[in-house]
């Protein structure tokens, strides 16, 4: 059956269409659940309810949860974020679940501003909070600062970096420095005079050690005469 040019598809012709480019194994599925000749014929609502029952959540309504999000912004804030691009990554991820948990009334805009700052790790959001606190003085140590704010303030804070790569977790990558007084791995380091090669003159200021060699007999026959004579 062919659609005439410029006429709607009936629902039997989107069902069919639907399932000629499926593969093998989820064609069977389908087939079995909504099978082609079926009396009464499905419609084309009544065959995208029966697909959907196939895949829970495909619905849209709940493709993220708020606890998705505080994950990510946990592991945005363990990393860190020291660079436009890394600025740019965390914002568009941010917001594709914020907006649909919004449209969804199930964060309100006061805990994503709170959320979203805290995302930046400790030492960029201790610069952003101190840029705003500048900027807007009056503002109530509660109050969260909103999302366009933040965004402004870190992408000001972090203009002179690379808006393409990524930045390093600065936090774990920098080891602290030892406390004071405490010895370092080059306290005791000693090098040792590379002695000269056998049988060359030492240079100015190096000492020569003598070689001795040792001879056992002698040494022995001078401790018997010490013996005898004190014998006699």
């Amino acid at each position: 059956m062919t659609v005439a040019s410029g006429a709607a598809p009936t629902d039997e012709e989107r069902i069919r269409q639907c399932k000629y480019y499926l593969n093998y194994d989820t064609h069977a599925i389908w087939e079995s659940i909504s099978p082609q000749g079926a009396v009464p014929a499905p419609t084309w609502e009544q065959f995208k309810n029966t697909i959907r029952g196939l895949y829970p959540g495909c619905d849209g309504t709940r493709l993220f949860a708020v606890r998705d999000l505080e994950r990510f912004v946990t592991e945005s804030a363990l990393r860190g974020v020291y660079t436009r691009g890394d600025l740019g990554q965390y914002y568009r991820e941010f917001m594709r679940m914020a907006s649909h948990l919004r449209v969804q009334n199930r964060i309100s805009e006061g805990e994503l501003d709170r959320l979203y700052i805290q995302g930046f790790g400790p030492i960029t959001r201790g610069k952003i909070e101190q840029r705003l606190l500048i900027k807007h003085p009056d503002d109530h140590p509660d109050d969260a600062q909103s999302m366009a704010r933040i965004q402004e303030a870190a992408n000001f804070l972090l203009s002179n970096t690379s808006p393409d790569m990524p930045g390093t977790n600065r936090e774990s990558a920098d080891p602290a420095p030892p406390p004071s007084g405490w010895p370092t791995a080059t306290t005791y380091r000693r090098t040792a005079p590379t002695p000269p090669p056998f049988g060359t003159a030492p240079q100015s200021g190096q000492v020569q050690v003598k070689r001795e060699t040792f001879d056992m007999d002698t040494f022995m026959a001078g401790i018997g005469k010490v013996i005898a004579d004190n014998m006699a």
